[in-house]
């Protein structure tokens, strides 16, 4: 996930804003529902809803179908070292 941050000799620290208004959040929304599709799915062992996140993400609409579920196959697949993955 993407944020605002600082990263100094203290460390990384977010940054927070104020409320965000409402044209903008309608912008950032489809990111955010994809970004916890993909997380639940993986968390899950749901690969159909982390590959339906990604065909959905605005960020792969210039690929083509095989080449999303490509990525999306090898996505899982390096991280799987980090996540106890149920599939």
């Amino acid at each position: 996930m993407e944020t605002m941050g600082v990263v100094d000799g203290f460390g990384v620290r977010p940054v927070m804003v104020n409320a965000v208004p409402e044209s903008l959040l309608e912008i950032m929304r489809p990111q955010a529902v994809n970004s916890h599709w993909i997380v639940e799915g993986m968390l899950n062992g749901d690969k159909k809803t982390v590959l339906q996140a990604l065909h959905n993400d605005p960020q792969c609409a210039h690929l083509k179908p095989h080449e999303v579920r490509a990525m999306g196959e090898a996505l899982i697949e390096a991280n799987r070292a980090f996540v106890d993955l149920p599939f």
